[in-house]
């Protein structure tokens, strides 16, 4: 039976001519008009000035958000399951929109039911997937990916920033994430039992989450920059697509040419 992966190239954006040259000094009215997700006699106000922000100036919280929020990648989950009739066994993963880690914080925490218990078309049940994803941002530029085994409660933390000289220090950009992370295990493990997902699961109950292990991606010891978003946008796919988790090649490149599927993205979905 043929995996999800196999479908890569209906979740995957060409990539503009390498000749298409970006200069992020150029006014907006006076890049080319040729490029795939920049038209100038559009009149949608609603992706046009993100879209040039996030690619010139990196990386908006905003516009990460709407990327992972309307990413392609649930669509076609979505698409595979209800129109093309394809078994749901083979797609046992779903993906948290940025906000989800605010909304288990507040009380009561309502908004994310929708995300969570099948409610949202393109979002099943937590008791229908093996694996949750779930990106959180803090200050706006800081991201981690949180990737949850249901089954178990084994959860993985992939970090997008690595610390000075590859030790935690007491102002390391991990320590900044510790206590989200250790109210995450508590509020979604509550979240669990308020949705019922023991009994929908027919499992047994579980008592709390279990950290299996840390990673940072990618394994670059310089500052990231205005890249932390991207890189969990990037990941994301690899993991879910289960396509090879690295990257090839100069970093910086390889980001701008994300960027500019990311924009292709916006473009897509624009109003």
């Amino acid at each position: 039976m043929d995996s999800p992966q196999n479908y890569n190239d209906e979740v995957v954006c060409d990539t503009p001519p390498e000749n298409q040259t970006y200069v992020p000094e150029t006014p907006p009215e006076n890049l080319p008009t040729n490029t795939r997700w920049y038209r100038p006699v559009e009149e949608s106000k609603n992706w046009s000035c993100n879209v040039m922000e996030f690619y010139h100036n990196g990386d908006a919280s905003s516009c990460i958000s709407f990327f992972v929020g309307n990413m392609k990648l649930m669509r076609f989950r979505w698409k595979e399951i209800t129109k093309n009739r394809r078994p749901e066994q083979l797609f046992p993963w779903t993906i948290m929109p940025p906000q989800f880690y605010d909304l288990l914080c507040e009380t009561p925490n309502h908004g994310a039911l929708p995300f969570c218990i099948g409610m949202k078309e393109e979002y099943p049940a937590l008791w229908d997937v093996d694996t949750v994803y779930i990106p959180i941002v803090v200050e706006d530029t800081h991201w981690l990916l949180l990737r949850v085994d249901m089954r178990t409660l084994e959860m993985y933390v992939y970090f997008t920033e690595n610390c000075e000289d590859g030790v935690c220090q007491t102002t390391c950009i991990h320590r900044l994430f510790y206590p989200i992370i250790t109210r995450f295990e508590t509020l979604f493990k509550s979240f669990l039992d308020n949705i019922l997902f023991w009994e929908n699961c027919g499992r047994d109950v579980i008592p709390k989450l279990k950290i299996l292990g840390t990673e940072v991606w990618p394994q670059y010891n310089g500052p990231v920059g205005s890249n932390s978003g991207v890189f969990v946008c990037m990941l994301m796919r690899n993991l879910v697509l289960e396509l090879p988790n690295q990257i090839e090649g100069n970093l910086q490149d390889t980001c701008m040419k994300y960027r500019r599927f990311m924009a292709d993205e916006f473009y897509a979905a624009r109003a």
